[in-house]
């Protein structure tokens, strides 16, 4: 935070043509509200892992510091959809725990989130819309559903719902994982998820 002299901000750099800054960089503010000057950032994974054919679009951080990344190439040998890659000293390109397979059709990974609840991190696909889902400890897959096209962004939502944003209907949905629900709110602001009994089916 800025307030505990500590803040970071990481991005994703995509740049086509210089592959010395492709790949996640990280950025020390401190205690400043904006990066001073000249600041070209830490790089936190690559470009080493990335070469020519690897497009980083989007990462996201577990609470175990563990980074997953999505790749945006329409040829899934090219490149695996998901790659996630264990806390360490940067730069974390040696420290892969595990890629989306290659052989399957997981592509155009534009935009990617984490459910550590439920274990899950899902990406979604620029090219045919499709959000897959993937198990957070070995990258298993666990299924997936047609969003539309064009995806934009995904995320998931404390209920555990997946939202997306296409960029052809340039709508927000919201996708229910099924079963029923509540929410218990606190006055604090904080909540609990209540799943449905399991005596039910």
């Amino acid at each position: 935070t800025q307030a505990g002299g500590d803040r970071k901000i990481y991005l994703v750099d995509v740049n086509y043509n210089d592959t010395a800054r492709k790949g996640l960089i990280s950025y020390d503010l401190g205690g400043n509200a904006a990066a001073t000057t000249g600041d070209i950032g830490t790089q936190v994974i690559g470009p080493a892992y990335w070469n020519a054919n690897y497009y980083p679009y989007d990462a996201v951080r577990d609470s175990a510091g563990d980074w997953y990344t999505s790749q945006y190439r329409y040829d899934p040998l090219q490149a695996p959809a998901i790659t996630k890659f264990g806390d360490g000293t940067a730069p974390l390109d040696g420290n892969v725990i595990w890629e989306t397979d290659r052989v399957n059709p997981y592509n155009g990974g534009y935009c990617l989130d984490i459910n550590e609840e439920a274990g899950l991190v899902a990406y979604g696909n620029y090219y045919d819309g499709w959000v897959q889902i993937f198990d957070m400890d070995d990258g298993s897959y666990v299924g997936g559903f047609d969003a539309g096209t064009r995806m934009r962004d995904i995320a998931f939502d404390a209920a555990g719902n997946i939202v997306t944003v296409d960029n052809m209907t340039e709508w927000a949905e919201f996708w229910s994982p099924g079963g029923y629900w509540n929410t218990v709110y606190g006055s604090d602001g904080t909540f609990a998820i209540i799943p449905e009994p399991t005596t039910l089916s």
